[in-house]
């Protein structure tokens, strides 16, 4: 490995930490334009599979 190549490589400790840096900064990039009871609410979903489908036929139900 030539001298250049040996000074551009990283640890994975320091790639890891830009990985989670970059993550917090686009989470906070997202964060700022959502409203505070939306919030509350995003992943609350998250373990169950629903689809389109799924929200037409509580629509309907809804308006009988």
């Amino acid at each position: 490995m030539n001298r250049q190549g040996r000074h551009q490589r990283k640890t994975m400790t320091q790639e890891t930490s830009e990985k989670f840096s970059l993550l917090d900064q686009e989470r906070s990039d997202v964060d700022r334009g959502i409203p505070p009871l939306t919030k509350s609410l995003v992943g609350i979903l998250r373990n169950f599979q629903v689809d389109e489908g799924d929200y037409r036929r509580y629509l309907e139900k809804k308006s009988r």
